[in-house]
């Protein structure tokens, strides 16, 4: 993408996810009639966590580990950026493809382990993040 690096792709992905739940917190924050439970603190720490996947991503020097971090980070965003998709969807799926060309650039150079534990990264999330949103 671009002839971007690995790591520029999960710093952008940081800085678009850490960028969206800022103005989330603030829009939730500003309404009147806003109710900020269980579900809002959900969508904001996991935006938080992903941004802060990306941004480890960003700065790990293994591609093992950056592509690992870069699933992660990639599937929370993308499981918000479709749910939100009539508000806050479209800069997540827009961080969520930088943080997976930032885990498809570092494939090249990781492991096979890597490989399989980037998948489980990306299938625990997911479950993790339906169970969760199921129980809000």
């Amino acid at each position: 993408m671009l002839g971007l690096s690995a790591r520029a792709l999960a710093f952008g992905a940081a800085a678009v996810a850490l960028g969206v739940d800022l103005v989330y917190l603030l829009s939730v924050g500003l309404e009147d009639d806003a109710d900020p439970g269980t579900r809002v603190a959900l969508v904001a720490g996991t935006l938080a966590l992903a941004g802060v996947l990306a941004l480890a991503a960003g700065l790990v020097r293994s591609a093992g580990a950056r592509m690992v971090l870069a699933t992660a980070a990639g599937a929370t965003l993308v499981f918000w950026g479709v749910l939100g998709l009539t508000s806050i969807g479209i800069p997540l799926l827009v961080a969520g493809f930088l943080a997976a060309s930032a885990a498809v650039r570092s494939a090249e150079d990781a492991s096979p382990d890597a490989f399989r534990a980037s998948i489980a990264a990306a299938v625990g999330i997911a479950v993790a993040l339906v169970l969760a949103y199921a129980l809000t």
